[in-house]
């Protein structure tokens, strides 16, 4: 997003993901746009689910959350699904949620 006209965006307290990483070109341009949705309170935050797919575009996500002042917090799905469900047999491997918030006092 133009940072020029962030201000004209109706800010939220989430923003959900899912299968929206793909390029390693394209994840800083995902937190530019997180960024200018997600009010700058410390409980804003940004849900993503996310599978590996190509070791690349893992490193791409991590340094451009890094690099835009995000923290990544990832939650196994075994964490919160029911204990008797078998995810090993309609999960991807690696599927995971990542928590994202901003670090303490960032805002760009």
């Amino acid at each position: 997003p133009d940072r020029t006209t962030r201000h004209d965006v109706e800010q939220v307290d989430v923003v959900l993901g899912a299968d929206v990483v793909y390029s390693p070109g394209a994840v800083s341009d995902l937190f530019c746009a997180v960024d200018a949705l997600l009010r700058p309170t410390p409980s804003a935050l940004f849900l993503l689910a996310y599978i590996p797919r190509w070791p690349s575009v893992d490193e791409a996500l991590m340094d451009a959350a890094a690099r835009h002042g995000f923290n990544l917090n990832q939650v196994l799905p075994a964490s919160f699904l029911p204990a008797d469900l078998d995810t090993d047999t309609w999960l991807p491997v690696g599927a995971a949620l990542y928590i994202i918030t901003r670090r303490n006092g960032h805002s760009e």
